[in-house]
């Protein structure tokens, strides 16, 4: 439809040159009213589309012969203005049904179908505006007009027929590309998200009849640090047994060498979203919420992993066991192992790259140094910070005027809110302390900070059914009913001279 509504008012070019090419004596709004007419009706289309995000498949079908059946009207009302059944308009409908071969992946005979109206509406319409007009009767009886109507036609029907047997084709290449999608054991069904490196889909597992989220390493990024880096993603998240940590059931590689990990497929939003949607949150709710997550880390660094890339989207809210506001810690994408040693970190990350979301590094980080566990602390503080705040630690438009504001000797301004106790504004101000050894040693010291401050014990979640996410998600099970995009980690922050935000 963006296509089409560029494309369309374009031709105003070619109605000037009509017109004066063929002499008449036809007013220019006769022909560019109906043209800018309808290019408005395809700008609100695009319009609509796109704040609407999904549509049916019916709703698809409708607005598809709607807005293509005007298109081809439109024309034979020009076509009518300009020379009747000999108009040169009349042809120009093949092009507009050309543009259908995209938009009806479907068998030949519906697509055929689904072809009959927007074919027929400009000599319909050309035709019925002759009969009615005294000044044009007379083609209807005029041999040479009859003829050059006819051609019309059959250049139209032609098309049509065309434009079918294409989207036939088209249809019959993605129910093979469905039914070859098979990885492993999984029956991919739909992409969840892509970032630098990898991509999510819901799947389906056959034998196990469970969906799955499966991260794949894209194929133009299967080089040796790139499946390096892979391989330990999925190394660090298995051996993390933290119910706030995001499940690996399976890991392996296809036989052409396609690099995949199958992970619990989650229903909710992220808590970037969820603030987002709700705005500040209350402060038991953050406190609730961040606590899960510095429990879940708590392991990691245990294990000697730096996370490296805690940030709101990295925490999913879900629900487990009929409990609401249940976080998930996602994507160790740029974990950092410290019992590897340092030869091999470097191997995998240069001397000078920074890596994680800048927003959410800590300064040392961002410096280019080692990410130790109090980097981590750094990311829960600012993640709290925007939850009982509704804003970063440091405003700043542009990347530059961020690293200065994070880089500087100037601490983060302090919560304020009248709701927040004093207790827990100061745990916000220490996690978010420019000197790492100011800060917690690690997630669980802050944990147990959490746990200190009045508001720990102040929230209660919310019960939902069983097996379903608070506020958003569509239910497990076969097929049929798989998730909804947005529910699983599907990124992975590049490595690079300059950070990069997820994608």
């Amino acid at each position: 439809m963006l296509v089409g509504a560029l494309i369309w008012p374009s031709f105003a070019i070619a109605d000037l040159l009509t017109l004066d090419t063929f002499g008449r004596q036809v007013p220019a709004s006769g022909i560019l009213g109906p043209r800018f007419f309808f290019a408005g009706v395809g700008a609100l289309a695009c319009v609509w589309l796109y704040r609407r995000k999904t549509l049916s498949l019916r709703a698809m079908v409708i607005m598809d012969q709607a807005l293509y059946t005007q298109a081809n009207l439109w024309i034979g009302v020009m076509g009518l203005q300009l020379d009747g059944l000999r108009s040169p308009y009349l042809v120009g409908a093949c092009l507009v049904l050309s543009a259908r071969m995209f938009t009806l992946p479907f068998h030949w005979s519906r697509a055929l179908a689904l072809n009959v109206l927007p074919a027929a509406a400009a000599p319909v319409t050309c035709l019925v505006g002759v009969a009615l007009s005294p000044g044009l009767r007379w083609q209807l009886t005029d041999p040479d007009s009859l003829a050059l109507f006819a051609l019309t036609i059959a250049y139209l029907a032609g098309t049509a027929i065309i434009m079918s047997a294409g989207s036939h084709l088209i249809h019959d290449l993605r129910s093979q590309l469905s039914a070859e999608r098979d990885i492993g054991k999984y029956r991919l069904r739909h992409r969840l998200g892509m970032g630098g490196m990898g991509e999510v889909w819901a799947a389906w597992h056959s034998r196990l009849k469970r969906d799955v989220a499966l991260k794949i390493l894209r194929p133009g990024h299967r080089d040796d640090v790139a499946s390096t880096r892979f391989e330990r993603e999925v190394q660090a998240t298995s051996e993390l047994a933290h119910p706030n940590t995001v499940r690996v059931f399976d890991f392996g590689t296809t036989e052409d060498g396609l690099l995949y990990y199958a992970m619990e497929l989650l229903q909710g939003e992220d808590l970037g979203a969820l603030i987002t949607r709700e705005g500040v949150l209350p402060p038991a709710r953050a406190v609730y919420l961040v606590s899960q997550a510095a429990r879940a880390l708590s392991e990691a660094h245990a294990r000697g992993i730096v996370h490296r890339d805690v940030k709101p989207e990295n925490l999913f809210v879900t629900s487990a066991g009929g409990e609401g506001d249940f976080i998930k810690v996602l994507d160790f994408g740029i974990a950092r192992v410290e019992r590897e040693g340092g030869a091999e970190e470097l191997r995998l990350t240069s001397n000078d790259a920074v890596v994680g979301s800048p927003q959410y590094m800590a300064p040392e980080a961002m410096r280019g140094g080692t990410a130790t566990p109090r980097s981590d602390v750094y990311g829960l503080g600012c993640v709290l910070n925007l939850a009982l705040t509704g804003r970063h630690p440091f405003q700043a438009t542009s990347k530059a005027e961020l690293f200065a504001a994070v880089l500087s000797d100037t601490e983060a301004p302090p919560v304020t809110r009248p709701d927040v106790s004093p207790a827990l504004a100061a745990v916000v101000a220490r996690a978010l302390a420019k000197d790492p050894a100011a800060r917690c040693a690690n997630a669980e010291a802050l944990s147990d900070a959490l746990r200190a401050v009045p508001e720990a014990s102040q929230w209660v979640p919310s019960r939902v059914a069983v097996g379903h996410a608070p506020q958003s998600g569509a239910p497990t099970g076969p097929p049929e009913g798989a998730a909804r995009p947005g529910a699983a980690s599907a990124t992975d922050t590049q490595t690079s001279e300059l950070p990069l935000e997820r994608r």
